[in-house]
């Protein structure tokens, strides 16, 4: 088989590449192809090393260069996405905020009435000795007004429930079930039956 190679460059219509006219011959047939300038020259070496085996070594690194570079430009690509991706997670990181929130003001309500003790929650018989009711937290003096706080629905009373919430007439007029139907569904629960029924039927 006699191998001819055609150094000339032609344009390739589908990829705008040059690529070169690599011509086979063989018993009176012509083979012609398009190869790259890159695939040609493998072809080359290895019709070449058919003929001289020191060749064969000289080809066989070259092959093994070409697979080392592909591979390291697929490893640069991955570093490149990899730096990508942790910018990206730094910049959120950097917007989250992880201080502590009230989400519902009945707790900081239930909280704030609490009694402490050297800044821990602690019953009132721990903290005065003696069992004297509800006391105001900001001054330790009886609260006259929670005694008398009731929820205008059901009336119970205010000792009795975790926070008085907001209902229709106002803030801390109903009790914490009463006030989460309300909140929650705009009726109020129907005291005989256990079920909800419209605030204005119950007036």
């Amino acid at each position: 088989m006699v191998l001819l190679l055609i150094m000339g460059m032609i344009a390739c219509l589908n990829q705008q590449e040059q690529v070169s006219l690599l011509l086979l011959s063989k018993e009176k047939s012509m083979f012609s192809l398009l190869l790259l300038p890159l695939k040609c020259k493998q072809c080359c070496f290895f019709w070449e090393s058919l003929r001289h085996p020191l060749l064969r070594l000289s080809s066989e690194f070259l092959l093994q260069q070409n697979a080392r570079s592909a591979g390291d430009a697929s490893q640069g690509l991955k570093h490149s996405r990899r730096v990508a991706s942790l910018v990206r997670f730094r910049e959120k990181r950097k917007e989250r905020c992880f201080e502590k929130k009230v989400r519902y003001t009945c707790r900081k309500e239930v909280a704030q009435r609490m009694h402490r003790k050297k800044g821990q929650f602690a019953s009132l018989n721990d903290c005065y000795g003696t069992d004297t009711g509800n006391w105001e937290p900001s001054n330790g003096m009886p609260n006259p007004e929670f005694d008398l706080l009731r929820c205008q629905h059901c009336g119970i009373s205010a000792k009795e429930t975790p926070a008085m919430r907001r209902g229709p007439a106002g803030p801390r007029t109903l009790c914490n079930a009463c006030g989460l139907m309300w909140a929650n569904k705009g009726t109020l629960r129907d005291l005989n039956k256990g079920g909800t029924t419209n605030f204005l039927q119950s007036k």
